[in-house]
């Protein structure tokens, strides 16, 4: 959208893009969207979840209320309706943060088990709200601190006259912080499950594979393979141990910058 003035802001295409990416990954064959009307960034935070979507041929549901009833915990007319009539088990993307701990407040009311059932993912990352979710709600932060420094740069050089025209720049979110609400695999096989739930409990107790097979009548690895082809055993217990990923980029391509 061409606002006709210079503008830094999140890549919130990238953001939901990287979320469609990793809910796919966790083995969610079903998808849906909840946003905010008539804003143009939770339009761009669909558009790039559902093309990272369209690449695997899979389609999405979709609900939006206006901001302001998403921030009012009284309102919210037609949202337990949507959640209970989706297929589960199920993947969503919310707009943001406020939108996401909406959704696990919701499941937790109708009995609907995060993230087993539904599993949830935000975007901007605001620890209190994410950690006084129940359970916590995984996020991807935007990068605030590199969003304002590209901003004092583009203001000085307007300034200085180097740029004559707007212009655009758009900073990649930061690394996806994995929390309870989307860590994961969304499968229907109770065996799965099983080794899920094993994996949760023993991730930090040097437990490998074949710790795994014991636990359960998993093969090493086959009956994860025929269940997902998305994520191993072995993935999945590197990935518990390490949540949030922190110390390694999803997103490390370069902030895009177009002139107007």
């Amino acid at each position: 959208m061409d606002y006709g003035f210079s503008r830094v802001t999140n890549a919130d295409y990238d953001s939901g893009w990287v979320i469609g990416r990793h809910l796919f990954s966790s083995g969610c064959t079903n998808f849906a969207y909840c946003g905010a009307e008539q804003k143009n960034w939770s339009h761009q935070r669909y558009a790039g979840f559902k093309a990272k979507l369209a690449e695997s041929g899979v389609d999405l549901d979709y609900f939006e209320l206006p901001l302001e009833v998403w921030e009012n915990p009284d309102k919210g007319e037609g949202l337990r309706d949507f959640i209970l009539g989706l297929k589960k088990p199920v993947g969503i993307m919310a707009a943001n943060d406020t939108i996401g701990v909406r959704i696990t407040d919701l499941c937790k009311e109708a009995g609907i088990v995060v993230p087993h059932e539904v599993a949830v993912v935000g975007v901007d990352n605001e620890d209190v709200l994410c950690e006084l979710s129940d359970p916590s709600l995984s996020s991807i932060p935007c990068d605030c601190e590199r969003i304002g420094y590209e901003a004092a740069v583009v203001l000085d050089r307007t300034i200085s006259g180097e740029y004559t025209e707007a212009v655009v720049i758009e900073i990649p979110p930061k690394t996806l912080v994995l929390r309870a609400s989307s860590n994961t695999i969304v499968t229907d096989d109770e065996i799965v499950k099983q080794s899920v739930q094993f994996i949760h409990e023993n991730a930090f107790l040097g437990i490998n594979v074949s710790d795994v097979v014991k636990d359960s009548t998993v093969g090493r690895g086959g009956r994860w393979r025929s269940v997902l082809r998305r994520l191993s055993p072995r993935q999945f217990m590197k990935r518990s141990r390490r949540p949030g990923y922190r110390k390694r980029s999803i997103c490390c391509w370069s902030p895009i910058l177009r002139l107007r």
